[in-house]
């Protein structure tokens, strides 16, 4: 109870500073962890022109997420360690009309973060959670215009069911700044089939706005009911070549451009800290990616891959609860057919970055330094099973 006098005594500027320290690491999860598992998130509805009959799809995918961060935190130097577990399950239900239309409903999670450090850690007053649960909800369709070529469109309605971002007041009390909300926007896509063993495909994503994403933020007992603030998940692009080398091999390479630059600002308001405006400084971003498969046999096939992720934010804004930095993907998948229209997929994926943190305080602050090193590592297993006809 004296603390929490104590806290409610201090000034809101102080408040407001730890306040905006952890906000920040919330919103920039989303470049980090922006596509880091390949499930249907940001699938191309003209490929929706691959299904015969009928295409069933369900799958869970399971992120373990390791981070640790050595450095400062003001005065302060230490180690924190943080690992999570999040099961995320995903599915597709598709039907061809005729020889022209095919229509599928997509449930996937384009928008993902699960990083939560002790509220004792050193520097949990630089962030303690960074959590986003975003949910894809996207039916599709897709028209042969001609022999070679597809057209698809879809429409995207993103449930943000969780989005949290928490720091830590000396010595166990936690700010949570909890919300909750939905946007919109719609997608399209084309394939050219150049030949019997190259093809071209282009998808493009509108970028979603969350303008008022509803909630709660408190502090010890400090409470507002009508806490809101903002997110975007960005315009995307992306560029694929597949090419059929041999019967039993193929190569795949695709390129993202994610326009994060138009991400400028998160406005958080009727926080415990009051309305806070946070410069984020975004910059647009390239995604790499090669991918290539090996058919064993009419049963077994293995896929390989490896990409590289762009680096959207300069050193001296990213926090500590998961820097916005280049990562580093490799993975490698089995395919069992048990039947013409039963097959399994096992994937499993490794995502790596170590980046330096150089986030000083206000002017008025200088003491308040965080510097110093996180090393990212995450796990992922994807299983899936699909039903064709």
């Amino acid at each position: 109870m004296l603390l929490i006098a104590e806290i409610n005594m201090k000034s809101q500027g102080r408040c407001r500073f730890l306040f905006l320290l952890c906000a920040v690491g919330a919103t920039q999860t989303y470049s980090a962890a922006y596509q880091i598992f390949p499930t249907l998130a940001y699938n191309n509805a003209a490929m929706l022109n691959d299904v015969n009959k009928y295409t069933a799809m369900i799958g869970t995918t399971d992120i373990v997420e390791g981070m640790s961060y050595i450095g400062t935190n003001g005065p302060n130097f230490g180690k924190a360690v943080t690992e999570t577990n999040t099961v995320l399950p995903y599915a597709r239900m598709a039907s061809r009309a005729n020889d022209k239309w095919v229509m599928s409903f997509d449930v996937s999670h384009p928008l993902f973060a699960n990083v939560s450090y002790p509220v004792t850690a050193f520097m949990s007053t630089a962030g303690t959670d960074a959590i986003i649960y975003d949910t894809n909800y996207s039916p599709k369709v897709s028209y042969q215009i001609l022999d070679g070529l597809a057209l698809g469109i879809g429409f995207d309605a993103n449930n943000v069911s969780n989005s949290e971002s928490n720091f830590g007041q000396p010595p166990e009390l936690e700010a949570q700044n909890i919300s909750q909300g939905w946007g919109y926007g719609w997608d399209a896509g084309l394939v050219f089939k150049l030949n019997e063993f190259n093809r071209l495909s282009f998808s493009y994503y509108s970028r979603i706005d969350f303008p008022r994403l509803k909630g709660t933020s408190t502090l010890g007992n400090k409470h507002q009911s009508d806490f809101s603030s903002n997110l975007v998940a960005p315009t995307t692009f992306t560029l694929n070549a597949m090419h059929q080398v041999t019967p039993e091999w193929s190569l795949s390479e695709t390129a993202r451009f994610v326009l994060w630059g138009q991400e400028k600002n998160l406005t958080l308001t009727n926080s415990v800290a009051g309305d806070v405006t946070i410069p984020l400084n975004y910059n647009d971003i390239w995604s790499l990616m090669l991918t290539t498969r090996y058919q064993f046999s009419e049963r077994w096939a293995w896929e390989g891959l490896f990409e590289y992720q762009g680096n959207a934010q300069s050193i001296i804004y990213r926090p500590i609860v998961l820097p916005t930095t280049d990562l580093v993907i490799g993975g490698v998948m089995c395919d069992f057919s048990a039947s013409s229209q039963w097959s399994a997929q096992v994937r499993y994926n490794y995502v790596y970055a170590n980046t330096g943190i150089d986030q000083a305080g206000p002017p008025s602050r200088r003491g308040l330094v965080n510097r110093g090193r996180v090393n990212i590592g995450i796990n992922i297993m994807d299983v899936g099973l699909t039903w064709k006809m």
